[in-house]
């Protein structure tokens, strides 16, 4: 048990967790500088876009990250499986970012001072750019390059931070190209060093179908998941108006980076070679509930420090909530790993649906009870997350569940 800890931690959920948190501090100082620099309201405005970009990669991903991954049990992963994915998920942002174009409200666009081809543009650079850079980073971690993707996290942090203190007129577009273009400009980089020196086979000896079949399958769990993330500030933009979207989506970003941490174990625990037991142990629980909590704390901290740092604006509106929404990642991780025990034995469609439990009672909420302030969204995230717990009881969940 010793050994796979010390496997488990110095190895790619070490890697994966390390990229994440590099990423999530990317986009959080990105917000940061431009959130000194540019009215609240077009902050609003432009991560509106930017969570819209989030949503449809949720869409276009297909669950691929956990078809990738799984092929290292059968082999290993072959160059043209990693192609077709790749096509896969750029031809479906490409074509559900048309979809948000089409719903998107004409007087937006008269807000956001953007035209319907540039703001497709945006639509599509935020959610392919993503997909492919998620992707990259996935199977650079799995398979031989673990640093590659901590690598190209950090030059993305550093390409964001230079161009937002560079550009002298900061309007709605220009934040948004220089939010996702050195994510694009990275990931093209990294992808002839993965395909050169990563540990992937050069010819294929079977079609990508099993992959695919595989993600496919994980799809609805992994759409419902990545939703609960990215839907929220969108929604509350839409409710409570773009001043209050702009400092709810702020404190979001240390929730997601949250996420990334725990979703670098969940990831990693739905390969069938996974470092992480089978059957679930004392020790392991211990050491999971310790990432649950340890992750909170570090969320309420930093949205605590965060707001402080954006500004009186964001302060005035945010630091009531910033705790709440810090507290609200306990449930949250817990549904987390005991969605890991349904989906490494099969269970997608069980997953699915324990994890819409959380989504509903979430949306549901802010439709229809219409909090007037940021504690009011904070205290109902945190109450859908207990109440997901509870109708998510561990006697839905296999014996060797974590929790």
């Amino acid at each position: 048990m010793v050994r796979r800890l010390r496997r488990l931690l110095s190895g790619e959920v070490a890697s994966l967790t390390a990229a994440g948190l590099v990423g999530a501090i990317s986009t959080f100082v990105f917000w940061l500088v431009a959130a000194r620099r540019a009215p609240l309201l077009l902050i609003g405005h432009t991560t509106s876009v930017v969570v819209a970009g989030s949503v449809i990669n949720a869409v276009s991903s297909f669950g691929l990250t956990v078809g990738l991954l799984r092929e290292k049990a059968h082999g290993g992963l072959h160059r043209s499986t990693l192609r077709a994915g790749m096509v896969l998920s750029t031809t479906g942002s490409a074509v559900v970012s048309v979809v948000a174009l089409a719903l998107w409200p004409s007087s937006s666009l008269d807000a956001l001072h953007l035209t319907s081809p540039t703001l497709y543009v945006h639509l599509f650079g935020l959610s392919g750019g993503l997909a492919l850079s998620v992707v990259i980073d996935t199977v650079a971690a799995g398979f031989g390059l673990p640093r590659l993707a901590i690598v190209r996290n950090l030059t993305v942090l550093v390409l964001r931070i230079v161009t937002v203190l560079t550009l002298h007129d900061l309007t709605c577009s220009h934040l948004l190209y220089a939010f996702w273009l050195p994510m694009v400009v990275t990931t093209l980089c990294a992808l002839p060093v993965l395909w050169r020196r990563g540990d992937l086979h050069p010819t294929a000896t079977e079609s990508p179908r099993r992959a695919l079949r595989e993600s496919f399958r994980a799809w609805p769990t992994s759409l419902v998941f990545n939703a609960v993330a990215m839907v929220p500030p969108l929604v509350v933009t839409v409710v409570n108006g773009p001043a209050d979207g702009a400092v709810f989506y702020l404190l979001w970003n240390t929730a997601l980076l949250a996420n990334s941490l725990i979703g670098a174990w969940t990831s990693l625990g739905l390969r069938e070679n996974s470092p992480l037991p089978q059957r679930r142990s004392r020790v392991m629980s211990i050491l999971e509930m310790a990432v649950v909590w340890g992750v909170a704390t570090v969320t309420a901290v930093v949205g605590i420090v965060a707001v402080v740092a954006y500004g009186a604006e964001y302060r005035q509106l945010g630091l009531a909530a910033a705790p709440l929404i810090g507290l609200g990642i306990v449930p949250y991780g817990i549904l987390q790993f005991r969605v890991l025990a349904l989906r490494r034995h099969g269970q997608h469609r069980r997953a699915a649906m324990m994890t819409a439990s959380l989504l509903t009672l979430w949306m549901v909420g802010l439709l229809i009870v219409h909090p007037t302030s940021l504690v009011d969204v904070a205290l109902w995230w945190c109450g859908a997350g207990v109440v997901a717990l509870i109708v998510s009881s561990p006697r839905s969940v296999q014996r060797h569940s974590t929790v």
